[in-house]
């Protein structure tokens, strides 16, 4: 049989290998998975086969033959099954009038002679090609859905997606578009092999106009895709999209989110691939739709960690209460313990340490309660960003030992301009990053405290960035995508790993975004983005 062989040839890939592929993410048993792909080996190789594997080979060969020569029987038959090659013209007329029957009932009427050809030669193989190419991009897809559920995070979620855009339609790069959770905030996430931009921010805050490509797929639910030559307005937003991918056209696919939110999945086209988007619609509304029901799970996640941290919140309360009255009364009596003492003597060096000790544990409490204080209070006001980090920094900076060799340097944006925000909220944010950052450098090393204002965005979109970024060892490549999961931490024993989880709650209490990444040279980059006017 020389189909696999023209197979192979013309597309890449045979039918038993894409079918294989296709059985094989059924869940079913392997070797159903064996028989499909078996179903084209030699005689010898299918004698190894289950009887599976064997009925499978032997019907196949036999559809490859329908009229069998009484004088040259085919033996394959035999020799697998035990059928007895004299008894397969009548067995094989049996089977013909059963398939007849059968595609009868259900409505499917077609030519039973197999030595009549319905369609002209060139049809046969056109359609055959369609029918390979949507095999190809069914079984891409359905690889899709086992690695999007296995991605850590957003950046690798765009980065999945573009490695199927890639099979499917030659397309590099993409960008996803989704509302934020809390805030609802549109922003742009890319992947992390994104050549077209330029700094380590692999989220970007969007505005999203009455206008344009990604305005009109939202609203329509509908795929659609735009180039130069095509007569559509596009806003800040698709221009800031097409410089990111590098492209002069887009193509925007609506993904479904919950209730009746949606994000927008965009990828930079060429005429060309514009005009093979209408081949693959169907394709690419399933991507979309695993893609919409990833980043649900995700968000379920994201959901389940805040509760732990409110849960974890009201157990260090509970403890800061539990201890602190105790210790309270044990303070007291070891005040009064001491003024009974008329002289100097070992008993007032055993209750001088006493006393340390139950200070070390006051301290611990106090250190309870600021963790676990995560609401904001009634301070919403305008803020003086660049004031709050200042302070933060010189705090920090003076509780360094004096045989540290830490620096902390500031580079401020001098044109911030004030945010309408809560006070106590953002000096949490800076100050346990700064924290985090000194007790990441141990002895010695540079922390580095940034801010800016973002310019790309329209007015009403303007957002305000923190950075904190130290030269430090890093993080871990197996603790680099849960950095802000409620527990995980990279400093040993005496931390419980909630400060960063809690610094992450508030941002998004207070309507921003916190991204982590390596830093340029080594160590860790925090990035806090911050809307200048509160939603």
């Amino acid at each position: 049989n020389m189909l696999p062989i023209h197979e192979k040839n013309d597309l890449g890939v045979t039918h038993y290998e894409a079918s294989s592929l296709l059985v094989s993410q059924w869940n079913l048993q392997q070797s159903v998975t064996d028989a499909v792909f078996s179903h084209h080996d030699e005689l010898q190789n299918a004698q190894k086969l289950n009887t599976l594997g064997k009925i499978i080979w032997a019907a196949n060969r036999l559809s490859n033959s329908l009229i069998v020569e009484k004088d040259a029987p085919d033996l394959s038959a035999e020799q697998l099954l035990g059928i007895d090659a004299s008894s397969l013209p009548e067995l094989i007329t049996e089977i013909l009038a059963s398939v007849e029957q059968v595609t009868a009932d259900i409505g499917i009427h077609g030519n039973s002679d197999p030595l009549v050809k319905s369609l002209p030669s060139e049809q046969i193989q056109t359609n055959r090609v369609r029918l390979a190419r949507k095999v190809q991009a069914i079984s891409t897809i359905g690889g899709v859905l086992d690695n999007l559920l296995k991605a850590e995070n957003l950046t690798r979620i765009v980065r999945i997606i573009e490695e199927s855009f890639q099979i499917l339609l030659n397309i590099r790069c993409c960008l996803l578009l989704l509302p934020d959770a809390d805030s609802g905030v549109m922003r742009i996430h890319l992947s992390g092999s994104n050549e077209h931009q330029k700094n380590k921010e692999r989220s970007l805050p969007v505005t999203i106009g009455e206008t344009g490509i990604i305005s009109e797929c939202l609203k329509s639910e509908a795929i659609l895709h735009a180039t130069s030559t095509d007569k559509l307005s596009i806003d800040a937003t698709e221009i800031q999209c097409l410089h990111l991918l590098g492209s002069d056209g887009l193509v925007t696919i609506p993904i479904p989110l919950e209730k009746s939110a949606r994000g927008v999945l965009v990828a930079g086209v060429r005429e060309a691939e514009s005009k093979a988007i209408t081949e693959h619609q169907e394709t690419l509304s399933l991507l979309a739709g695993q893609v919409g029901m990833r980043i649900r799970l995700e968000r379920l996640q994201q959901q389940a960690a805040n509760e732990q941290i409110n849960a974890l919140n009201r157990i260090a309360r509970q403890i800061a209460h539990e201890i602190n009255n105790p210790l309270a009364t044990l303070q007291n009596y070891l005040v009064t313990m001491s003024m009974k003492l008329d002289q100097p003597s070992n008993l007032q060096e055993d209750l001088d340490l006493i006393g340390n000790e139950i200070q070390h544990i006051t301290k611990i409490t106090s250190q309870l309660n600021d963790l676990s204080s995560t609401q904001m209070g009634d301070d919403y006001q305008k803020v003086d960003i660049n004031q709050i980090v200042t302070s933060a920094a010189d705090f920090y900076k003076q509780s360094l030992q004096p045989e540290s060799s830490i620096t902390i340097l500031r580079e401020l944006d001098d044109n911030l301009p004030l945010i309408q925000t809560s006070t106590s909220g953002i000096r949490q944010i800076t100050g346990n990053l700064i924290k985090n950052g000194i007790e990441a450098l141990g002895d010695g090393g540079t922390l580095t405290i940034k801010t800016s204002v973002s310019t790309e965005t329209s007015e009403n979109s303007e957002h305000i960035t923190i950075i904190v970024e130290d030269n430090g060892p890093g993080t871990p490549a197996d603790l680099a995508d849960t950095i802000f999961t409620a527990g995980v931490t990279t400093k040993g024993s005496g931390h419980v790993g909630l400060g960063l989880a809690i610094t992450r709650k508030i941002v998004a209490d207070l309507g921003g975004s916190i991204s982590y990444a390596a830093g340029k040279t080594a160590g860790t980059r925090f990035a806090v983005s911050l809307p200048v006017k509160s939603k």
